[in-house]
């Protein structure tokens, strides 16, 4: 009768053993950061085949920003990463209105992230990702005039 007592209580205490030191430990955590530098509106929307991913979806106001901590047993686990599905493509929205597919433009995509510190990760919505929005949708020229408008002359 005691030993079944003590193998209770060691099967107790190495579940709570798994279960105390298992669990994410805070300095292990990613800390992700998307600044929102312009005065605009934006929407991040990730899809994978079956449609939108609103727990991969975020939204900023202007010159906002917003920090998801992702904790993957000790790994750096990026936003939009998970186990049950792949991300197709991340989309950009300014103002409900311009949106540009990242995976498209592979220099603004948010799973790009600078390092700032070693557990924390920056992605800017700057200006520049603004005027490239307003390119492909066809509101500037590459040259950077609006479309439609010439320069002055005879």
């Amino acid at each position: 009768m005691i030993i079944k007592k003590i193998a209770f209580y060691i099967v107790i205490a190495t579940i709570f053993f798994f279960l105390t030191n298992g669990s994410c430990d805070k300095t292990e955590c990613g800390e992700f950061w998307f600044i929102n530098r312009t005065t605009h509106r934006v929407k991040i929307n990730s899809y994978t085949y079956f449609g939108l991913i609103t727990d991969m979806s975020y939204e900023i106001q202007q010159i906002d920003s917003i920090s998801k901590v992702t904790c993957d047993m000790g790994m750096h686990s990026n936003p939009f990463t998970s186990n049950y599905f792949h991300v197709d493509s991340i989309v950009i929205v300014f103002d409900d209105t311009l949106s540009i597919n990242t995976f498209k433009y592979l220099e603004y995509n948010p799973m790009n992230f600078k390092i700032r510190k070693k557990n924390t990760f920056v992605y800017e919505i700057t200006d520049s990702l603004y005027r490239k929005t307003l390119e492909i949708n066809g509101y500037l020229k590459k040259s950077g005039l609006p479309a439609g408008k010439r320069q002055g002359g005879l």
